[in-house]
């Protein structure tokens, strides 16, 4: 069964679909499976075996970069605690000039927990995670290879910097025009995970231009929510999104990391109970007097139900009970909007 399924295009167009597939064999095991297709959907029968690849000593997928040469540098983990770099030739076979036929494992002695890859314009790779020294002592890493799979020694300690001080579970990690990096993830805060945004210098160190000494946190829900993605707009505004709760996008500016043109922090909403076999209630407070609407969908975007249209509301609680009396067992998303932006919340309608 294919799993972790991502999606990269190359600069003519055509498409690369990277995804892992569970081993008949070995159940804790995966294969590497790609897929390159022109712009018209069919596949490039060049690549691989009539359009697709697989590598059963591969892994399972995290990330996947494509070089500036068409080579595919791909980031995996395994059933024990380290990551892997394979680096693949443009027709899909493995580059064997890189690290040891073709990919570098892991750190001696360490548990290494990398889930994310940004490329240099020169091809090194960076990697964001965390490092356990074996005695129970994590560290937020940054990590350099070279592009033939060695650590780069000009960066940090031997191609490592250390920040033990800080916890964060990194999500991804992007490049910015100038060469800082800058990264997204979650940190725990009691039972509830925060939105956490940073950025560091192009040689590892933190950039304290960058929100309260190069990193904020953002509690973007009252329930728990997990950041899952960031990606650039075409203003080098950040956006995050991630899951939970309900699916919650927030978006930073480079200085102050905080743009309230884009969502609505002051909009708190929940719902209850949740799942429910035949209604639930919505509650959500309002700061000021707003026109609010309320819409129902199904995964396809349908609107199956809207039990407040563009209606002026006064500042303070609101309950509005919301029936699901006619509808298919499943999921459904509640979309709250108002005059100062949107909130939205995974409904599941029960047996």
């Amino acid at each position: 069964m294919p799993v972790h399924p991502k999606l990269r295009y190359y600069p003519n167009g055509n498409l690369l679909v990277t995804c892992s597939i569970h081993s008949t064999l070995f159940p804790d095991w995966h294969y590497s499976a790609f897929a390159q297709y022109l712009p018209d959907g069919t596949l490039y029968t060049s690549f691989g075996n009539q359009g697709i690849a697989i590598d059963q000593s591969g892994g399972m997928v995290s990330e996947v970069k494509i070089q500036s040469d068409s080579k595919i540098m791909v980031l995996v983990y395994g059933f024990v605690p380290v990551y892997g770099l394979i680096r693949y030739n443009a027709d899909g076979s493995r580059d064997t000039t890189y690290g040891n036929a073709g990919a570098v494992f892991g750190l001696p002695n360490t548990d290494t927990y990398m889930r994310s890859m940004t490329l240099l314009n020169d091809d090194r790779v960076v990697l964001i995670g965390l490092i356990n020294d074996m005695q129970n002592s994590n560290s937020f890493a940054l990590l350099r290879h070279l592009p033939s799979g060695a650590l780069d020694p000009t960066f940090g300690n031997g191609g490592m910097v250390l920040y033990p001080q800080i916890q964060i579970t990194a999500n991804g990690l992007l490049l910015q025009e100038d060469n800082k990096l800058v990264f997204g993830g979650n940190t725990q805060n009691g039972n509830d995970s925060l939105y956490t945004v940073g950025r560091f210098n192009a040689d590892g160190t933190i950039d304290n231009t960058f929100g309260t000494n190069g990193i904020t946190t953002t509690d973007v829900t009252p329930s728990y929510n997990r950041l899952n993605a960031i990606a650039f707009q075409n203003d080098g505004k950040l956006v995050a999104v991630g899951d939970g709760a309900c699916i919650t996008l927030a978006r930073y500016t480079q200085g102050t990391l905080s743009d309230r043109t884009f969502s609505s922090n002051n909009l708190q909403m929940a719902v209850y109970p949740n799942p429910a076999p035949d209604a639930f209630h919505l509650t959500y407070e309002l700061k000021n007097n707003q026109t609010v609407s309320a819409t129902l969908h199904d995964l396809y975007g349908r609107g199956m139900r809207k039990p407040i249209e563009n209606q002026q509301q006064i500042a303070g609680k609101h309950i509005q009970p919301i029936s699901l009396e006619g509808l298919s067992t499943g999921t459904y998303l509640l979309v709250l909007e108002t005059s100062e932006g949107k909130q939205c919340c995974k409904v599941i309608k029960s047996n």
